[in-house]
């Protein structure tokens, strides 16, 4: 079982979490794995416009899922697999943080993530309906503090909020996001005005519980040419959460 190297309220951080080799071919999967920018398709919300143009590879899930019938399952004979096999093993040692597989989340997705100098993620919360937990793995080789890119975790109060629901024509009310309006989320996060702050350090491991507001600090033009690299994925199980929501 791994050391953990720290845990506060809602989160788990490990260091070291692959062998040096390991860590060796998962940077090398990313430099070979198809990405393209996050809003090449469509705009993903979660970034904001100034969030700059981040890059991500195709979601793999660690079990099969029937109602997912597009997505690649793990084993996916590409160095992604050592990632996701270590974290099989991790995961039900951290059910106070993400619940229980098959009773809170049926599986998780991973996919690689680049975050050239200017590129971030504004602050946001994890989709509250379907995902019970995050994770971010660092994968790049080196790091240095003055780069940038640090992992911000709000106060654990965050987790209980409720978004305010915004009426659209034909009476429908439902969150909107934050954006383009982040009136509410601002409020939230100046009334305490109080975090944590998690340093991208190579073969490092962070889980999240869901809910947290959370962000990606931008990558500092001092990084050159350098790229923020992770493995970044959700707990989840879309349809099981929304059956118990409605019972």
């Amino acid at each position: 079982m791994l050391k953990i190297t720290q845990e506060g309220p809602g989160f788990i951080v490990w260091d070291d979490f692959l062998s040096k080799e390991n860590h060796r071919l998962v940077w090398n999967y990313i430099q070979s794995e198809t990405l393209e920018f996050v809003h090449q398709k469509k705009w993903v919300k979660a970034f904001r416009l100034t969030d700059g143009e981040p890059l991500w590879g195709p979601p793999y899930l660690s079990d099969p899922y029937t109602p997912d019938i597009k997505s690649i399952v793990y084993p996916t004979k590409k160095g992604i697999d050592l990632f996701i096999s270590e974290l099989k093993n991790l995961a039900p040692h951290c059910e106070h943080i993400i619940g229980k597989q098959g009773q809170d989340w049926a599986y998780f997705f991973a996919r690689a993530y680049i975050y050239p100098k200017g590129t971030g993620l504004s602050w946001h919360r994890d989709n509250e309906n379907s995902a019970q937990g995050a994770f971010v793995y660092y994968a790049h080789q080196e790091w240095d503090p003055q780069w940038g890119g640090e992992f911000l975790i709000s106060s654990y109060e965050t987790q209980k909020l409720k978004y305010p629901e915004s009426e659209l024509y034909g009476g429908e009310k439902k969150y909107l996001g934050s954006h383009l309006d982040n009136t509410f989320e601002k409020e939230t996060l100046l009334s305490s005005g109080i975090g944590t702050y998690i340093m991208p350090k190579p073969n490092r491991l962070i889980i999240i519980t869901s809910g947290i507001i959370h962000c990606i600090k931008k990558v500092e033009e001092a990084a050159g040419n350098k790229v923020r690299a992770s493995i970044t994925g959700f707990f989840q199980d879309p349809a099981m959460l929304l059956k118990k929501s409605e019972n």
